[in-house]
């Protein structure tokens, strides 16, 4: 009972004065925005590099079971991408330069696919970065970026995903992980597509 006297009787200690905003460290993360600010925006038109499908400077997904041609579908792609022509004839493209980088097949292999599509002109708005041991991480990803900067690349194509990363598929903190390093690529101004393969239905 004599604590519990004690204890109440206790002066509460001295309330700590108010921290002042200019001894605070500056932040390394982007402020927020009011609603104001963000209604206010104007934001350009919705531009495509192949239209409807893959909006400019966003992570995209082509996804479908092993077999199936994505591989090959994603090469047209990226002729008539780097050209500016139809693609399939059908869908509107914009004409930019393309890297493939591809960690699942060989050179020979992917030329011979080239050949077979009759995608063999002299090009120098395609580039390919194959077997080359790269893994999604973060050295790896602005080495990337330096590059597309440098030949003014405005599309990654990634064939495959399961290829370029060492993550558990079923494993969603892991896999968030992968997609945040996508997203880097997308935020530095560029159009990431990536095949993955789908086993369940």
């Amino acid at each position: 009972a004599k604590d519990l006297l004690h204890l109440n009787n206790k002066q509460p200690d001295t309330p700590p004065s108010p921290v002042s905003v200019e001894s605070l460290p500056a932040s390394k993360f982007p402020r927020s925005v009011s609603h104001t600010q963000l209604m206010s925006q104007q934001f350009p038109p919705i531009r495509y590099v192949v239209d409807p499908f893959f909006e400019q400077g966003t992570v995209n997904m082509l996804s479908a079971p092993p077999n199936t041609w994505k591989s090959w579908l994603l090469f047209l792609a990226a002729s008539d991408i780097s050209q500016g022509t139809k693609f399939l004839d059908t869908f509107d493209t914009e004409k930019t330069k393309v890297m493939i980088v591809n960690e699942e097949d060989s050179a020979r292999l992917i030329q011979d696919r080239m050949k077979l599509l009759g995608i063999t002109e002299k090009s120098e708005d395609i580039f390919y970065r194959i077997s080359n041991g790269s893994k999604l991480q973060k050295d790896f990803i602005e080495d990337l970026i330096i590059e597309t900067k440098e030949k003014d690349i405005r599309v990654v194509i990634f064939d495959s995903l399961r290829s370029v990363h060492r993550s558990n598929e079923n494993d969603s903190t892991e896999m968030q992980e992968v997609m945040d390093l996508l997203k880097t690529v997308a935020r530095a101004g560029l159009t990431v597509i990536f095949t993955h393969h789908h086993r369940k239905k």
